[in-house]
């Protein structure tokens, strides 16, 4: 698969070509009714005029074929030839998963965007993203997560593809499809996230080079230390996972809700704090590190490039070809449709007549 990947951005998109054989079947079929219809219309001189054309409806038809079948491959995303500006410099491949839990819209981080955890988090790994684009090499994706987990940017050095991806993040958003089902015990699985982490992980090819950066404050109601599943997961792939807590550990914040409130349990006003005791749990079993933020900004790119060991060359990045096969798709169904299925000027002879 990853090789695949090297190849194509988007192979998923070659699920497309599938829909070319049914159209090829039902254009030989109405061809097929056309030639009975004419026959019977015009006899003989339906089939003169049928072995004029026949040339002509072979062009449109395959000419429209292989524009379609250039047209999927563009939009499957084409790639080859390493982009050397891109990919020169050293640098690891790392992955933040980052808690959308609504715990994290408590408001005890003042000083920062919101003054909430999730806007201390969102200004750290937009940090992280602008440190990574200056020096280069470095790849970045993002995990989001509550009841579950979603991959919203896949390992990449296009920075802006990250920097988007924070811009679409809500705590409150019902299509990022992490809030709870009928399965889950709790909004807050820390342990999902990190095991959706070390599967996108497995696209990676610097093993070895490999850090997850876990953004939460801890806080799952349900304290059935899921998370230790999640942390055996990047234990036994050896990918380090440096959690960094957020909030403050020593005095409960109530949860506001845009336009509902303090969130109610029961009732009472639910309440949330930092809780420490998971996140430096995940750090050690993963052997990577624990940074209690609390309620300071984070210095996230200090904390994750300091002193970690990059590898000697970065993992290429290819160079676009899509365009090639939008202009070859344009070309051919462009010329397909010129073609007139008929002369539209008479040969001299029929002329005279």
């Amino acid at each position: 698969m990853n090789a695949i990947h090297h190849i194509l951005v988007h192979p998923q998109a070659l699920w497309l070509l599938a829909i070319l054989p049914p159209l090829g079947v039902l254009a030989w079929l109405a061809q097929r009714r056309r030639r009975r219809v004419l026959m019977q219309l015009s006899g003989a001189l339906g089939l003169s005029l049928l072995q004029k054309i026949r040339w002509r409806r072979s062009w449109r038809t395959w000419g429209g074929i292989a524009g379609l079948t250039l047209l999927v491959l563009g939009v499957a995303g084409p790639q080859w030839g390493r982009d050397r500006d891109q990919s020169l410099a050293p640098g690891r491949d790392v992955i933040v998963v980052l808690d959308l839990s609504l715990s994290m819209l408590a408001k005890d981080v003042p000083g920062v965007a919101s003054d909430t955890r999730l806007g201390q988090a969102l200004a750290a790994a937009k940090e992280l993203a602008n440190l990574a684009e200056k020096r280069g090499g470095h790849r970045l994706a993002l995990v989001v997560f509550a009841s579950r987990a979603k991959v919203l940017c896949p390992l990449t050095q296009d920075y802006d593809h990250f920097r988007d991806a924070l811009r679409q993040v809500d705590a409150l958003d019902p299509l990022l499809e992490i809030g709870p089902t009928a399965e889950t015990l709790s909004g807050t699985r820390i342990g999902r996230g990190l095991e959706e982490a070390v599967r996108l992980m497995h696209e990676s090819a610097a093993p070895g080079y490999q850090d997850i950066v876990l953004l939460s404050d801890g806080d799952d109601p349900a304290q059935d230390e899921e998370w230790r599943a999640g942390a055996e997961a990047a234990r036994r792939e050896k990918i380090p996972v440096h959690a960094v807590g957020l909030g403050d550990p020593s005095h409960a914040s109530a949860i506001p809700i845009p336009g509902s409130g303090d969130l109610r349990y029961h009732g009472s006003p639910a309440t949330t704090r930092l809780q420490e005791k998971p996140l430096q749990g995940i750090a050690d079993r993963t052997g990577g590190s624990y940074t209690p933020a609390r309620t300071k900004a984070l210095p996230l790119a200090d904390l994750l490039y300091a002193g970690r060991e990059l590898r000697e060359d970065s993992v290429p990045v290819y160079q676009p070809r899509y365009s090639w096969f939008y202009a070859l798709s344009l070309a051919f169904l462009a010329l397909s449709l010129s073609v007139p299925e008929v002369s539209r000027k008479p040969k001299n002879s029929e002329a005279k007549n």
